[in-house]
């Protein structure tokens, strides 16, 4: 009898301790809190296949999907007050949240749309990620745009500071690698390994991702000469 009761305990110890370590990792990839902080127009979110209205203060969550409709415009906020602005008839979707040395990476996978982003500085550069299609854009302390475009290219655009752009072969290969810094260009996009390239894009230049994962070298733009209404709306604080 005291053995049988023994057993059982055991087993209601077990079972604590599976259900209290399950919270622990469900609590490590939700952790970081998404909140919704301005709407214009509609915006739809699609969780487990199930469709609704968004509204200003819903928070989202990994595996959310976001659609903003036409004549629409949705912000979301991250704890660390870091900001981003979707335009009209934009997907995307939150990836599960990853930690590097202690720090929760962040990764927005835009599917189609407009993104502004102003990023704010992070301990580490490249914990904040955008990615498209055909690439992947890493950042911090920055103010960037991203166009993804119905054909699957992509047009990334950096206002302040710089990003990290890898081709998106690459980055599924070894995700995690350290940013490299010294160089402008690791691979050439003439050479036989076009998915294999990487850029540091600065302040005031742009890059073309073309549908098949080639690109351009970056380049300088401005933003005087071809100012851009999305953009122009998404800089200004005081928009609604």
């Amino acid at each position: 009898m005291k053995k049988t009761i023994n057993i059982i305990l055991n087993t209601f110890i077990f079972f604590i301790i599976s259900v209290f370590a399950h919270g622990l990792l469900n609590a490590e990839n939700t952790s970081i809190k998404v909140q919704v902080t301005k709407l214009r127009g509609k915006a739809f979110l699609t969780k487990e296949k199930e469709k609704s209205l968004i509204v200003p203060g819903d928070f989202l969550y990994k595996g959310d999907v976001v659609d903003t409709e036409k004549n629409s415009k949705l912000e979301i906020t991250l704890p660390d007050k870091s900001i981003m602005r979707f335009d009209e008839l934009t997907t995307f979707t939150l990836k599960p949240v990853t930690s590097i040395e202690n720090q929760k990476k962040i990764h927005i996978c835009l599917l189609s749309g407009k993104i502004w982003a102003k990023i704010f500085k992070c301990k580490k550069q490249g914990l904040f990620a955008i990615s498209t299609i055909t690439a992947i854009t890493k950042a911090c302390d920055t103010v960037l745009t991203i166009n993804a475009n119905k054909d699957n290219s992509s047009e990334i655009n950096i206002y302040q500071g710089e990003a990290v752009v890898n081709s998106i072969n690459k980055v599924k290969k070894n995700y995690t690698d350290k940013i490299i810094t010294e160089s402008t260009v690791i691979s050439s996009p003439d050479k036989p390994e076009a998915d294999k390239w990487s850029y540091i894009i600065k302040s005031m230049q742009k890059i073309i991702v073309r549908s098949d994962s080639n690109t351009t070298e970056p380049f300088r733009f401005s933003s005087k000469e071809n100012p851009d209404k999305w953009v122009t709306w998404s800089q200004n604080k005081k928009s609604k």
